[in-house]
């Protein structure tokens, strides 16, 4: 479009040229009284205004018409966010901004940044995420497989999926303003912290990943509380490949791999263990400081899968064996109370006698026990002879998958060792007469007699009270006043005319009045 000055001296020029042109008519029309010549002057001098006037219209509405488009584009470029190297000073990071310039203007305006909800950046050779921060609006960012050190996500409170693994990132990776997340993967960096929200603003939480790392802690892998009573939604979480030395997995019902860590304590805290899979493969992982991992008690919950290294498995429990044994009154039978703390469990009993060899007596298969919880379920053995030590060995059995869903047998042996003779004598001692001591005791099962004997030595009571009584209580007499005096008993059966004894009682002792 022309400009107006160049447009009216141009229009200046033409009529100058026109004037000089016809500058001899113009004379002569000066002496000539021709009133029609005159008239025809006016008449052109008319129309030359006129023609005049519809020309500068014209210009005036194509000024106006330039000075609105001048306008707009200015305002469009004060008001949007400049594609430059100020505001993304990568390229790659600047290449990829470039595509969400949908109007080609070079700049973002506000509608532009508010329609950026997804970035994927995946593999893009990036290496500065400066102007991130400008996406306010942004849910998941897909940033894997770059060259980043460094990341600024404190303005993007909107984000549900973060994923930065295979970058360069060191220090501190700061989540804590991301209240919205559901997704955190920052896998093969060399992070030694992650800084999560409050944990009140995670109840949708699902899935963490935070392996291979350099983290050395529980709580800096942003995991200082993982409990399902307050991580409602979270499923998963990967701190595999890191340094972690210890870890509290109380009442995470997940997903938890924590192999190829240096774990050395592990324990299930207030709330029990209760992930339905625990991975603790790798040989730095020797849980040193650990007694037990009890799956097995009231209240903790047995691992759908389970993978670990051999030492582990050593300090692992996955079910709890229940076994009593009780010798009848002939003592030609022992009756066994069997069970375990698992519904899901297989049973072995083997008994040995003296110090034999095992020999499986019995097998009950998954479900085959009525109430294995309480121990109920019970065994009766009637091969047996008086006066005979014979050992019961209860093997519980379940199965648990590892991490490849191959299955594999955990199982737990309780042993308990009884005797065909009467049971101990409970002994009671006491004087309060002058020179003598009262003996008592309470019925023992099976018992067809009973002998007591004394002395004045703690190590030796080879003297007798009384022999074969069946009585339960018996008076020693013409004791020695002031001096201390030592007893002991034991019960004993008659079987074929031959006495069994059972074991001495604990021995008592009273100073006589």
């Amino acid at each position: 479009m022309k400009n107006k000055k160049i447009f009216n001296a141009c229009m200046t020029g033409m009529l100058s040229a026109a004037v000089l042109m016809t500058s001899t008519p113009a004379l002569a029309a000066e002496f000539t009284a021709d009133p029609t010549s005159q008239e025809m002057s006016a008449d052109v001098q008319v129309q030359s205004d006129d023609d005049q006037f519809e020309a500068d219209e014209q210009f005036d509405a194509d000024e106006v018409e330039e000075a609105e488009v001048f306008s707009d584009t200015t305002l469009r470029a004060a008001s949007g966010l400049a594609i430059n190297t100020t505001n993304f000073p990568d390229k790659n990071f600047r290449t990829f901004v470039s595509t969400l310039d949908t109007d080609k203007s070079k700049t973002l305006s506000t509608a532009e940044i508010k329609a950026v909800t997804a970035i994927d950046i995946t593999g893009k050779k990036i290496a500065n995420l400066k102007g991130i921060e400008r996406f306010t609006y942004l849910k998941e960012l897909y940033a894997s497989g770059n060259s980043l050190k460094s990341v600024n996500l404190t303005k993007n409170t909107k984000l549900t999926y973060v994923n930065l693994s295979k970058n360069k990132l060191t220090g501190t990776l700061d989540m804590s303003k991301c209240t919205a997340l559901v997704t955190l993967v920052c896998a093969n960096n060399s992070l030694t912290k992650v800084a999560m929200p409050n944990v009140k603003y995670l109840k949708k939480l699902d899935f963490i990943d935070v392996s291979h790392n350099k983290i050395t802690t529980q709580a800096n892998a942003g995991l200082g509380t993982i409990s399902s009573t307050k991580l409602p939604a979270l499923s998963e979480i990967n701190a595999s490949y890191n340094s972690i030395t210890s870890f509290n997995c109380s009442g995470f019902e997940g997903i938890l791999d924590i192999s190829n860590n240096k774990i050395t304590s592990l324990t299930g805290g207030n709330e029990g263990y209760q992930a339905g899979a625990i991975y603790v493969e790798g040989s730095g992982n020797t849980l040193s400081k650990t007694s037990k991992v009890d799956f097995a008690t009231l209240g903790n919950r047995v691992p759908q899968r389970f993978s670990c290294n051999a030492a582990v498995k050593k300090k692992v429990a996955m079910v709890t064996p229940r076994l009593t044994a009780k010798v009848q009154t002939g003592l030609n039978q022992i009756n066994l109370s069997l069970g375990s703390s698992s519904d899901y469990a297989s049973y072995t009993l083997e008994r040995k006698e003296g110090s034999g060899a095992y020999r499986v007596i019995s097998i009950w298969h998954q479900g085959q026990l009525e109430d294995p919880e309480f121990g109920d379920d019970g065994y009766v053995d009637k091969d047996v002879a008086a006066n005979k030590s014979y050992t019961y060995r209860l093997t519980a059995t379940v199965n648990v998958q590892d991490r490849n869903l191959v299955t594999s047998p955990w199982s737990t042996a309780k042993t308990v060792t009884v005797k065909t003779v009467p049971g101990k004598v409970n002994l009671t001692v006491k004087s309060s007469k002058k020179g003598v001591a009262a003996i008592s005791w309470s019925k023992v099962a099976a018992a067809s007699g009973y002998d007591v004997y004394y002395g004045t030595s703690k190590s030796k009571q080879n003297l007798k009270v009384v022999a074969g009584t069946t009585k339960l209580t018996v008076n020693k007499t013409k004791l020695k006043s002031g001096t201390t005096y030592y007893f002991k008993a034991r019960a004993y059966k008659t079987v074929n005319g031959k006495k069994v004894y059972g074991d001495y009682s604990a021995v008592k002792s009273v100073k006589v009045k």
